[in-house]
C-alpha cells in the first residue's frame, strides 16, 4: 500500500489514556469496550443522536472489524470475492455522572481507513475522509501503510457536547475501496484537565521539577517525579504561569490518566520483582522497558519511527505510556524517563540524566540513568544503548568514555 500523504497528519493532537472510575480518572470510554452497535446499512443523519433506536443493529466488543488480528468482534468479510461495504456505522452509549470542570475531551482512536465521529449528534472530528458531506459510498482519501494502520491517532475538542446522563459516540468508518482486506476500530474517550485545548501547562511542584531538569539536566535519586512533570527536550521553555513551548513532543507523567504507565508501575512493584537483589531488579526493569519500546525490527529503527512524535506532535502533550501507540517505538528520552519511574517504584536509587553521547568532536544529545548501589558505587543504565546482557558499568569503566555532559565534557572520567 502507498504511504499516507503527510497532510493527513496535520490535524493530529494528543490525548491521554484512562481506565477505571470516571470520577477518579476522567475515563468515559475505554478501548476494548463492550456493547458497541454496528451496521453496514446506509444511515440517515439521525443515527448519531442519543434517542436513535439501534436495537436492530448487531452488537459486539471492541476492537471491531475484519481482516486484522486481536479483534473482539468480526463485522464483515474481506473483499477477495464479495464487495465490501464502503462504510460501517458504529454507536456506543455511555453514561456521564459528573460535569467536566475546566476540561476538554480527548479522543484516542485506532482506525482503518478513515472516519467521522459524532458526539450526541454533533460532529467532533473527521480524519482521512473528504471535508464535504459524506455518504455511504464516500471513500477514504488515502490508503494506510502497514505500520501506519497499527498506530493510534488522538484529538482534542471542547467538552460542551457532553451532557449529564445518557450520551452516545457515533463513528462511521470509511474504506479506501470496496475490495479492502481489513477494517479496524477501537476508541478511548476521556476528560483531560486543561485551560485551552492544545496548550500545555505545568503547575506547582511539577513546574518546579520540570524547570529544574531543564536547567540542571538531572533529577537526582530519591527525588519523587510528581504527576504533571513535563519533558519537552532541552530547548523547552516554561513561562511564569507554567505554559510550555517546545520544538518536539512534550512528555507528561500522569499516573492517574495513563493506563499504560499504570501497568508498567504495577510490574515494577510486583512481589516477584521485590524478591530480587538490587542489580537483578534493575536488569529486569531495563529488559522490560526495552521490550516495551523496541519494535520487531530492532532498536535501530526507533529513531526513524520517533520522528512522528518530533514532527506531527511538536509542542503537544504526550503521556509516557502513549509513546508506543503513537509512533511504534521509544528513544532514549522516553526510555530513561520510564526507567526512572519504574526504578523508583521498585525502591531503587535512580537518577535521570541528560547529556551527550559520542566524542567531544562529534556527539549528539542523549538521556540515560544512573543507579546508586548499596555500597555507594554509581553505575550507568542506558536502555537505548544497553551493554551485553544489560550489564551496568560503574563510573570509571572504559565503556563509559562516550558519555558527555551537555557542555561536551567527559561525564564519567575518574
Amino acid at each position: 500500500m502507498q504511504r499516507m500523504h503527510t497532510a493527513i497528519f496535520c490535524n493530529l493532537v494528543l490525548c491521554s489514556i484512562c481506565l477505571g472510575n470516571a470520577a477518579d480518572s476522567g475515563i468515559l470510554l475505554t478501548e476494548r469496550s463492550d456493547d458497541w452497535r454496528f451496521t453496514t446499512k446506509s444511515q440517515s443523519g439521525d443515527w448519531t443522536v442519543t434517542d436513535f433506536d439501534a436495537n436492530s443493529w448487531k452488537s459486539g466488543k471492541a476492537p471491531l472489524g475484519f481482516g486484522e488480528p486481536d479483534l473482539g468482534t468480526i463485522t464483515s468479510v474481506a473483499g477477495e470475492r464479495a464487495r465490501v461495504p464502503i462504510t460501517t456505522y458504529f454507536r456506543k452509549v455511555f453514561e456521564v455522572t459528573e460535569e467536566p470542570d475546566n476540561e476538554i475531551l480527548r479522543l484516542k482512536i485506532r482506525v482503518d481507513d478513515g472516519f467521522v465521529a459524532y458526539l450526541n449528534g454533533n460532529e467532533v472530528q473527521r480524519w482521512n475522509v473528504p471535508s464535504e458531506a459524506v455518504t455511504a459510498e464516500t471513500l477514504a482519501l488515502e490508503p494506510l501503510s502497514a505500520p501506519e494502520e497499527r498506530l493510534h491517532i488522538q484529538f482534542d475538542f471542547p467538552a460542551d457536547s457532553i451532557c449529564l446522563g445518557k450520551n452516545v459516540l457515533a463513528v462511521e468508518v470509511h474504506q479506501i475501496n470496496n475490495q479492502s482486506t481489513d477494517l479496524f476500530l477501537d476508541v478511548q474517550l476521556s476528560y483531560h484537565p486543561t485551560t485551552v485545548a492544545g496548550i500545555v501547562q505545568a503547575t506547582g511542584d511539577a513546574r518546579r521539577l520540570s524547570l529544574e531538569f531543564n536547567s540542571m539536566h538531572t533529577i537526582p535519586e530519591k527525588t519523587v517525579i510528581t504527576d504533571g512533570f513535563l519533558d519537552g527536550g532541552r530547548e523547552m521553555q516554561i513561562d511564569e504561569y507554567g505554559y510550555v513551548v517546545a520544538d518536539r513532543e512534550i512528555l507528561r507523567v500522569d499516573r492517574v490518566r495513563d493506563v499504560r504507565l499504570q501497568q508498567y508501575l504495577e510490574f515494577a512493584r510486583s512481589a516477584d520483582l521485590g524478591k530480587l537483589d538490587l542489580i537483578d531488579r534493575a536488569t529486569r526493569i531495563a529488559r522490560y522497558v526495552d521490550a516495551a519500546m523496541t519494535p520487531s525490527d530492532g532498536r535501530d529503527s526507533c529513531n526513524c519511527r520517533s520522528k512522528i512524535l518530533e514532527t506531527h506532535y511538536r509542542g503537544k502533550e504526550v503521556l509516557i505510556g502513549d509513546v508506543v501507540d503513537l509512533c511504534g517505538a521509544g528513544v532514549c528520552r522516553h526510555r530513561a524517563l520510564l526507567f526512572v519511574l519504574m526504578a523508583n517504584e521498585a525502591a531503587l536509587n535512580c537518577t535521570l540524566v541528560r547529556g551527550n553521547f559520542g566524542t567531544q568532536q562529534n556527539s549528539a544529545g542523549h538521556t540515560w540513568n544512573e543507579l546508586l548501589l548499596d555500597d555507594g558505587t554509581c553505575v550507568v543504565a542506558d536502555v537505548m544503548n544497553p551493554q551485553p546482557d544489560f550489564y551496568f558499568p560503574a563510573v570509571g569503566e572504559p565503556s563509559l568514555r562516550h558519555y558527555l555532559t551537555v557542555a561536551g565534557a567527559a561525564k564519567y572520567r575518574k
